[in-house]
């Protein structure tokens, strides 16, 4: 490892990458050029205006790969009223530059990539709206001019700090491709690179020792919707689970039985109050499935209620179906009205095969009029219930989740100055 001091204040300066060009001092912040191999002065940008959370010199691993925090920078949008971070990394394996960005509480790990996209030219810098690259389409976001308002550490590339930078964002979130034109001998050139969005949590693991960085603000650029979640991907889903759904109701419900087990008559009044009726028994056969129970009254202004207790003549098992019905009606102010209903029904799943009868108890208004009930029993009746509740479960969190990600894309786009409709 090389060791130099710095030119103006005389501070060790220990290199860590054998392309180092510039190095801005941790002490005083001059800057010192390596162009002779050498440390010569060469100015000073030290205007700092972001907090460096990630000390020079830290190592830690990052999906995968073991990185050393070199150089630090700031940049600022020129005219602009914004400035972001860039941490310079170098890779422990080939000792490869990467720029972790940090802007608002976002992350992006970022890496020059071959300038191989001919729609992208010093003439027409700007003009060009999509880019393609590894077979994605990504999005233009952002045209700007940047600066260097701080450099510290470490700077492994040739770097005109005194120029502004004109720069394109082209987004496919969690991924960002941009591009940085400078000109080097007069001539113009421009540099790639792609980013990927990297979560709090992974830089507080990798770099804070177990400490949250600051907290998000807006929508990044490269932000993913919920670490990868994709709303579009999920309707679709959705709409292809609702067909299954389909094909499994007229799959199962085609095989129903849907047949009439029990059709008795009762007498509700004073004297079958609170008295165990017995129906007649009945076997329940085939598979696992419901029943259902119909139970029609002539009540006029008045109720009744009945507990059917479905018992399992075998186990001893019940299973109790509160029942209660209660209708009233009349004339107030010369307008008829009326309220309840004289018909109700209830339906019991996960009925299994066996010998059953039913042990029925009423009740009803006392010393009122006598009710009389029929009630009818149905096994293996067809159902849709389950699907259909199925079905709106995920075509509701389908809708809301586009909605959501409608909301978050118009908080994004509200950052750039391109005029974005979709």
């Amino acid at each position: 490892m090389p060791h130099f001091t710095c030119p103006a204040c005389h501070a060790g300066i220990d290199l860590q990458h054998p392309d180092t060009r510039l190095y801005g001092c941790l002490r005083c912040g001059a800057l010192s050029s390596f162009a002779s191999g050498f440390p010569t002065k060469a100015g000073k940008v030290a205007q700092s205006k972001i907090k460096q959370l990630i000390p020079m010199g830290t190592t830690g691993t990052l999906r995968g790969n073991e990185y050393t925090v070199i150089g630090y920078t700031e940049r600022a949008g020129v005219g602009a009223g914004y400035s972001w971070a860039e941490y310079v990394l170098m890779r422990t394996t080939d000792r490869k530059v990467f720029f972790l960005s940090f802007s608002d509480g976002h992350w992006l790990l970022v890496e020059n990539i071959p300038m191989e996209f001919p729609e992208i030219t010093a003439a027409s810098f700007g003009q060009t709206t999509r880019v393609e690259h590894e077979g994605k389409s990504f999005e233009l976001f952002n045209r700007f001019s940047a600066r260097y308002i701080n450099i510290t550490g470490e700077i492994p590339w040739d770097l005109d700090y005194q120029r502004n930078i004109r720069c394109l964002e082209f987004i496919r979130p969690p991924e960002m491709i941009s591009f940085e034109m400078t000109h080097r001998n007069s001539k113009p050139d421009i540099d790639a690179f792609k980013g990927t969005y990297i979560y709090p949590k992974e830089i507080k693991k990798a770099f804070l020792n177990g400490h949250f960085p600051p907290a998000r603000f807006g929508i990044a650029p490269a932000q993913p919707f919920l670490e990868g979640l994709r709303p579009r991907e999920f309707g679709i889903a959705a709409i292809l689970f609702c067909v299954l759904a389909i094909f499994s109701y007229l799959h199962f419900n085609g095989n129903r039985q849907n047949r009439q087990i029990m059709q008795e008559h009762f007498d509700i009044n004073d004297s079958t109050i609170n008295k165990a009726l017995l129906s007649p028994s009945f076997k329940l056969d085939g598979r696992t499935s419901n029943i259902e129970v119909d139970i029609m009254t002539d009540l006029q202004n008045n109720w009744c209620a009945m507990d059917l207790t479905l018992v399992n003549e075998t186990t001893g098992e019940e299973r109790t179906i509160p029942l209660e019905a209660a209708y009233y009606r009349g004339v107030d102010g010369g307008e008829s009205w009326s309220e309840g209903d004289s018909r109700q029904k209830a339906f019991v799943c996960s009925v299994k095969p066996g010998q059953y009868h039913f042990t029925v108890t009423t009740a009803t208004e006392k010393s009122g009029p006598n009710v009389h009930a029929d009630v009818t029993v149905f096994w293996d009746v067809p159902t849709a219930w389950n699907e259909v509740l199925l079905c709106l479960l995920f075509a509701g969190m389908a809708i809301a989740l586009l909605a959501w990600q409608k909301y978050r894309e118009t908080v994004r786009w509200a950052f750039s100055d391109i005029n974005h409709q979709k």
